[in-house]
């Protein structure tokens, strides 16, 4: 039928004494548009489904059917048809069925109907009189799109509010889909004729709003993360413009991870998501763990564990070990108790091997190394236990490093062993041995008493550092970290007063004016009196070390500061008044001698007596008895962690340390780089210095080498006794200081020499 003859026969309706309804049906939106338009004047009434529903409601026909019975006037109903689509094909047709089959009152009915011409033939031919269709085009009908509550979209579509206008959207407006806010869901209008696509949660609207986003499983975060990140991709426009925003760039997500710590929570899930959705190839640890990761959390750990399932002795095990522990270093600015726990845990599956997986990023890792070293302490041989520690511990590997004391070699021996059997929890045989001997030699005599090497020291320009209760057995860290902070370092020992007292052995420090002296007593606090909880009764392990190594590196970097800073400092001397031991805590031992006087200073100390003559392993030094053994007087309270006032090697060898700013780089060469042997030569070494040097000699494999007479101080010959061919390393020294390392050469002997050890004419 055509456009203008409806007009006709609605205009004559109107005007009418008819009381049936009429129906009116629309192929195309246009012509419906404009029917409405046309009629929508005077005192027509057009009513839609959300007269009739209550908001974002299914519509209610009874409140329809009631109004329609007692209406007067010409009401015109637009949208309804397109309203029960929704409730599928039978209600619509229910519907209009009881529609044409009504008899009014009074006024007039005219149901306005969209693309429903299949559903309007009647058998009753009177009825179908009154249905008027329009000729015309058909419209596609659009898709529905349902939005959840609190889900972002973009500014450029265009959101209704509630199911209820859906009718009236549909003939009104020319859209594909129509984008409606509401509490419902698809599954409540399982009969429906429009399609109906659900966003009704901001996963599945990020689908939408990018596809990449179906990647990820909805698992992976809670409502309010994946709304948060809807929120966000919305305003960038996709996934890769936001991590590009938020990280840098999608393909380097490695060089973000070092923020992970100042992340905020959602910011750290939007990262954890985007290795999801990107990865990382540069960083394997990374990249395995996104894979594997369902948390932000799950992430964390599975981080720290990522390197538990690899074999610490296969061949890629270094680089990843490696690569991990910057990873943490990166992501973490404090430590997580609770994820570093878990992991130490997790470890001990390798028994003695768990030490291979820990590093020294945290203090609970560095205390579970050491209780390690002393759990297995009979599994590692020193040079094992040195290569580990390189890679997990580097400060107490250059703790355990061996260091000659320039001819002292009684000094040598003892310190190495000493140091060793302190990180292993263990008084070594070849320990009591030495010491058992030098309680009977002495040989700490040799040395000068420390105040006649600190009198040596010009005063003018130094700052004295007094390092209560620092130890010989710390020079070979000391020596370690100077060469990182490009500190000049002259080592010198000496022996301190009996007994090894403070109150005995401060004449050094208050030679000094106050002005250029400072003490550092946190040591010293530590081992003697058991501050920050230390102490052996509870601990028996040798976890205060950790603090100890701690300390001293603050005190080096301190110096090295004011070395920069002050202009009237050019030397810092580090000067202990006195060292401690350990052994004497781990042998707790009593010598069963009564000397009528109680021990004192952890039993190291009892004052002296007629009655008793002799006292094995004891000095006799004024009114006192002092132990140089590993032993303690009857009546002594047992140390806390460490003890001292006795006379071992490690109580009364005390280091005078020299500090000074490395103001000129020392370029050394190598000009032999293989020196020959044989039964008539010699070998030598020869070495070439860019500055002239004086005093030159070279430490290899723990023995001294003196320079032979050098005409210009920068060419200098070393005679080489008693080596074995083979391939060596060796350290330059200029009076007493370390100014060269990593000095390689081979050592081999001459064609046709059977020679097995150089230097043999």
């Amino acid at each position: 039928m055509k456009i203008s003859d409806i007009y006709g026969r609605i205009d004559r309706y109107l005007r009418s004494d008819d009381t049936r309804p009429r129906i009116v049906n629309f192929q195309d939106r246009a012509s419906l548009i404009d029917f409405r338009n046309h009629f929508n004047v005077g005192t027509a009434v057009f009513k839609t489904p959300s007269d009739y529903s209550k908001a974002d409601e299914d519509l209610m026909t009874e409140n329809l059917y009631a109004e329609i019975q007692s209406f007067n006037g010409s009401l015109f109903l637009i949208g309804f048809t397109s309203q029960l689509r929704l409730k599928g094909r039978d209600a619509l047709h229910q519907f209009i069925t009881q529609i044409a089959h009504m008899t009014l009152k009074s006024g007039k009915l005219i149901l306005v109907c969209f693309g429903c011409a299949e559903m309007l033939h009647f058998d009753d031919t009177r009825i179908q009189g009154l249905v008027y269709a329009a000729d015309g085009a058909t419209t596609d009908l659009p898709h529905l799109r349902f939005i959840g509550e609190g889900i972002s979209i973009s500014k450029e579509q265009k959101v209704t509010k509630g199911v209820d206008k859906i009718g009236s959207l549909v003939e009104t407006v020319n859209a594909d889909t129509l984008v409606i806010r509401t509490k419902k869901l698809a599954g409540d209008f399982p009969s429906s004729m429009l399609h109906i696509e659900e966003l009704v949660d901001a996963y599945a609207a990020l689908c939408d709003m990018d596809s990449s986003t179906a990647r990820l499983d909805k698992a992976l975060g809670k409502p309010e993360q994946w709304a948060f990140a809807l929120k966000k991709v919305t305003s960038e426009g996709s996934w890769n413009s936001l991590v590009t925003h938020l990280f840098g760039s999608p393909y380097a997500l490695d060089l973000a991870v070092g923020q992970w710590d100042r992340f905020a929570g959602d910011v750290q899930w939007l990262y954890f998501i985007a290795l999801k959705l990107f990865g990382t190839k540069k960083n394997w640890c990374l990249n395995q763990v996104a894979r594997a990761a369902t948390s932000p959390q799950d992430f964390v750990r599975k981080v720290y564990r990522s390197i538990l399932s690899e074999d610490c002795h296969s061949s890629t095990f270094a680089e990843r070990y490696r690569e991990r522990k910057q990873l943490l270093q990166q992501m973490f600015d404090v430590e997580d108790d609770t994820e570093v726990i878990d992991y130490i845990k997790m470890t001990k599956q390798h028994k003695k091997d768990a030490i291979r997986y820990l590093t020294n990023n945290t203090k609970l890792e560095k205390e579970a190394i050491i209780n390690l070293i002393s759990t297995y302490a009979e599994a590692y041989s020193y040079q094992e236990l040195k290569i580990i520690l390189a890679e997990v511990y580097p400060d107490l590997a250059a703790y355990l490093d061996a260091y000659s004391f320039h001819g002292n070699t009684w000094l040598d021996a003892y310190f190495t062993e000493y140091r060793y059997s302190k990180v292993r929890n263990r008084v070594s045989s070849e320990l009591r041995e030495m010491a058992q001997q030098q309680a009977v030699d002495h040989d700490f005599l040799k040395l000068l008493p420390r105040i006649a090497v600190v009198d040596g020291i010009p005063q003018e320009g130094t700052f004295l550092y007094f390092v209560d209760a620092m130890g010989v057995e710390f020079i070979p860290y000391i020596v370690q970290k100077c060469r990182e902070y490009e500190l000049k370092l002259t080592v010198t020992v000496s022996h301190c007063e009996l007994p090894s007292l403070t109150r005995c052995n401060k004449d050094f420090f208050e030679s000094y004016p106050p002005e250029q002296r400072t003490k550092v007593s946190e040591l010293d606090d530590i081992i003697h009196h058991g501050k920050e909880n230390y102490d052996y009764q509870v601990t028996k392990t040798p976890l205060h070390l950790i603090r100890e190594l701690e300390i001293i590196d603050e005190v080096l970097r301190n110096a090295r500061t004011r070395l920069m800073n002050s202009n009237s400092t050019s030397r810092v001397l580090l000067v202990a008044d006195h060292g401690a031991t350990r052994m004497a805590v781990i042998n707790d031992h009593i010598i069963d001698i009564d000397v009528n006087s109680k021990g004192t200073n952890g039993g190291r100390v009892c004052k002296y007596t007629d009655a008793v003559t002799t006292v094995p392993f004891a000095v006799h030094e004024g009114d006192y008895y002092i132990l140089a053994s590993y032993d303690r007087f009857k009546g002594g309270q047992p140390a806390n962690v460490e003890a001292h006032g006795g006379a071992t090697l490690e109580e009364v060898v005390v280091p005078i340390i020299a500090l000074s700013m490395a103001t000129e780089e020392i370029e050394v060469q190598v000009e032999t780089k293989i020196v020959e042997y044989s039964f008539k030569q010699q070998p030598v070494l020869k070495l070439f210095s860019k500055s002239a040097l004086s005093n030159a000699s070279v430490l290899i494999n723990g023995k001294w080498y003196a320079a032979e007479p050098s005409v210009d101080g920068q060419n200098f010959a070393f005679i080489l006794d008693g080596l074995k061919k083979g391939q060596y390393t060796a350290a330059l020294y200029a009076n007493g200081t370390e100014v060269a390392t990593g000095l390689t050469f081979e050592l081999r002997s001459k064609a046709g020499s059977s020679t097995g050890k150089a230097g043999i004419l």
